[in-house]
């Protein structure tokens, strides 16, 4: 059995879930200006508590240093010439409108909009934003955040889970106030609640 903190509870999870991870992936497991010294003895600290308790842990790279890539370059030789062929840039998609007002920074846990930047302080607050960053134009059952807090909780999931996530988008909201009249609530009499998050503006 191993006694872990919350913290590493949900970085233990977040593992579990990739092959490969980067150190920025990581900051949003931490407090707002940690270093990755830091980052690092939590990992390391992790892997001892699982390498005392005889238990594997989670094959996840976790890469620490940025690596570069070097792309070889098409050299092709004529009449004593040497001309350099540089690949054509791939096109870069068109993020939805949403993505575009409200920008995310990772590390400090920022929204930034054209009204201002706000800081979202709670983690669990951070973690239902990124999702509905992630889902926009796309109803989203209430059910489906259920599973973002207590997934695989079974009969231990809170029996007012509901309510928890309705107060939690509420608060969102009140943090993030451009988000009013674009993460709306549909009810649905047969179906239930769902979120949905807009691209565009809702018109007044």
């Amino acid at each position: 059995m191993i006694s872990l903190t919350p913290q590493e509870l949900k970085i233990v999870s977040f593992l579990q879930t990739k092959k490969s991870v980067k150190v920025d992936d990581l900051f949003q497991f931490a407090k707002p200006g940690v270093k990755i010294k830091t980052l690092q003895k939590i990992i390391s600290d992790l892997k001892r508590k699982y390498k005392l308790a005889d238990i594997a842990f989670p094959k996840c790279e976790i890469k620490f240093k940025a690596q570069t890539k070097i792309e070889p370059k098409e050299i092709k030789v004529e009449q004593k010439l040497i001309q350099v062929v540089k690949k054509k840039p791939e096109p870069i998609p068109e993020l939805p409108r949403f993505q575009l007002d409200f920008k995310l920074n990772y590390n400090r846990r920022q929204v930034i909009t054209r009204e201002g930047t706000f800081t979202i302080d709670n983690i669990d607050d951070w973690e239902m934003l990124k999702f509905f960053w992630k889902n926009p134009d796309r109803r989203i059952p209430i059910e489906e955040l259920k599973d973002l807090y207590w997934h695989n909780w079974g009969s231990k999931t809170p029996s007012r889970w509901m309510d928890s996530i309705t107060r939690r988008v509420t608060k969102l909201r009140r943090a993030v106030p451009p988000l009013i009249g674009r993460l709306i609530t549909v009810p649905d009499p047969k179906q239930g609640t769902f979120y949905l998050v807009m691209s565009e503006p809702k018109p007044n």
